[in-house]
């Protein structure tokens, strides 16, 4: 088996699905608990004078984006196994420019850094996806339904959400 981004995804989702939803949750909070924890330990090491330029090698270090991609793929285990907490989109939409005016606030009253902005809003993020993906899995209408390529042309339909399922197992 070669490594491409679809092998990549089976040998993540797959273990996943065999999980319970208390696993999820719990494997979700160690991952959010790592990043938090490695940008920690991680401001320590920036020196100063070269902040922004040692400070982007840390955004692209892949164990960090793994830790975003695994809490993607929880939250996409969690839906295919049937788990739909009532989340309003709209309400979700509006947890990032809260979190950013938390984040901002927090930074100015020297609580952490400026540079804690992208953990801040990785739990916002999380939440704006799993709302829209149940708005889309329940078939009410959905900006981010549409096929951008063709206005017309009709987008996924939560029909199609079995043969994730079944592509995975």
């Amino acid at each position: 088996m070669s490594l491409t981004w679809d092998n990549c995804l089976k040998i993540v989702i797959r273990p996943l699905l065999r999980l319970r939803l208390p696993a999820l949750a719990i494997i979700a909070a160690v991952g959010l608990f790592v990043e938090w924890a490695y940008w920690f330990f991680v401001q320590d090491l920036i020196d100063p004078k070269q902040y922004w330029i040692q400070l982007s090698w840390f955004l692209r270090f892949p164990p960090v984006r793994f830790v975003e991609f695994l809490l993607g793929m929880i939250a996409a285990a969690a839906l295919l196994r049937g788990w739909r907490p009532k989340l309003n989109l709209w309400l979700a939409l509006s947890t990032v420019p809260a979190s950013v005016l938390l984040l901002w606030w927090g930074a100015q009253q020297g609580w952490w850094g400026a540079h804690w902005s992208q953990q801040g809003l990785v739990p916002a993020c999380v939440v704006v996806v799993l709302a829209a993906a149940i708005r889309d899995i329940s078939g009410r209408p959905s900006i981010f339904r549409r096929n951008l390529s063709s206005p017309s042309a009709p987008g996924p339909t939560p029909s199609t959400w079995s043969t994730c399922r079944s592509s995975t197992g």
